[in-house]
């Protein structure tokens, strides 16, 4: 396992590893234990995954820049996002989870509707994107690179 999320309320979690594969795990907190509930084949290395807010969707990106949005209800694939090479990062944005941002090591970012599938802005950096964080309550979006600069939004998506 390369990275691993919490879904909503912390009722499971979803990894994903450098070989490819997301795993689905039901989890108790109360036993710190976890248990496999399901296996979704997915071409890798994963660089990344991500759980909405609502805990309706979940994001994955390879190395190849492959983003696919799945239902995590039934688990199925919603959509394929246009291709993004380079991308390292995840991170849904806004209080309605309508659009993901992905990061990449040329220096990029693009914001993606998840209703269309279309990228919203494209945005360029001064060093290659590193990891980024949203703040629900007061709308902001922090983004680190390897410049070692930080940048914030709020007005992006």
């Amino acid at each position: 396992m390369s990275r691993v999320r919490f879904e909503p309320e912390a009722e499971g979690l979803v990894s994903v590893g450098r070989s490819g594969g997301v795993q689905l795990w039901d989890i108790d907190l109360q036993n710190d234990a976890a248990t496999s509930s399901q296996r979704i084949p997915y071409v890798g290395p994963i660089v990344d995954v991500r759980v909405t807010r609502d805990g309706q969707r979940f994001a994955v990106a390879n190395n190849a820049g492959l983003i696919s949005i799945f239902n995590q209800q039934s688990h199925q694939l919603e959509r394929d996002l246009p291709s993004f090479p380079g991308v390292l990062s995840l991170i849904f944005v806004g209080d309605d989870v309508k659009t993901l941002v992905a990061s990449c090591r040329y220096a990029n970012r693009r914001f993606y509707s998840l209703e269309s599938g279309v990228v919203l802005h494209p945005l360029k950096g001064d060093g290659a994107f590193g990891d980024a964080e949203f703040l629900h309550e007061i709308g902001q979006l922090a983004l680190a690179s390897s410049a070692q600069t930080l940048s914030f939004y709020d007005e992006l998506y």
